[in-house]
């Protein structure tokens, strides 16, 4: 009996010295961690402690914080991903799935700020104000993913754009899988990848009326 409660011991051990759990934290409307998806991003943790962390949208609502990041620490070795699942995954159509829509305020949708992101599956609404984004990517940032995601405005300001990547150090992105629509303004671009020693994958996103 001893044996095996000491095995057992050994087992639970190696479980969390390995750091074999995932953080995970939900939003959604109510009964979840959080309410908006800002809350969750703004409440970040260290993930070393961690295999990875999981910011997962659990239900179609909408949204109407401009999202920023604070206090992750990330790795290759642990990274974040944010993500829609079941109601909350859009159908590729705008009004399915969980909305971001900041169009009534004058700030980027998602500020990027922290490296080994992913974001999967979103509608994002972006805002009018001239020279705003809907996810704007900028630093000395690695690793950051977009796919799957709907971003587009319904009334165009100046120098707007959809996704904008901007890294000056060298990096390694990917963009693709996305609709990106509506950035007619003047100086609109759909998806903008800023000059530096980027390294970035881009392919199969959908791109008109910008």
């Amino acid at each position: 009996m001893k044996k095996f409660l000491l095995l057992g011991l050994l087992i639970v051990s190696w479980i969390f010295d390995g750091h074999a759990a995932v953080y995970h934290k939900t939003v959604c409307s109510s009964g979840c961690d959080y309410t908006t998806l800002n809350a969750a991003t703004t409440n970040g943790v260290n993930l070393a402690s961690y295999d990875s962390g999981l910011i997962e949208i659990t239900e179609a609502f909408t949204d109407t914080t401009n999202v920023t990041f604070s206090g992750w620490v990330t790795s290759v070795s642990y990274p974040l991903l944010i993500q829609t699942t079941g109601d909350a995954r859009h159908t590729g159509i705008v009004g399915t799935g969980y909305t971001l829509d900041v169009s009534g305020g004058s700030a980027n949708a998602i500020a990027v700020s922290i490296s080994n992101l992913t974001i999967d599956g979103l509608i994002i609404k972006s805002s009018a104000t001239n020279s705003t984004y809907g996810i704007n990517i900028e630093g000395s940032l690695s690793k950051v993913t977009i796919k799957n995601n709907i971003i587009y405005q319904s009334s165009s300001g100046a120098g707007n754009i959809g996704i904008r990547y901007s890294y000056y150090d060298p990096a390694l992105g990917y963009i693709y899988n996305n609709i990106v629509y509506g950035f007619s303004g003047t100086s609109g671009v759909g998806i903008r990848c800023d000059t530096g020693n980027e390294v970035l994958s881009l392919y199969n996103n959908t791109l008109y009326n910008n």
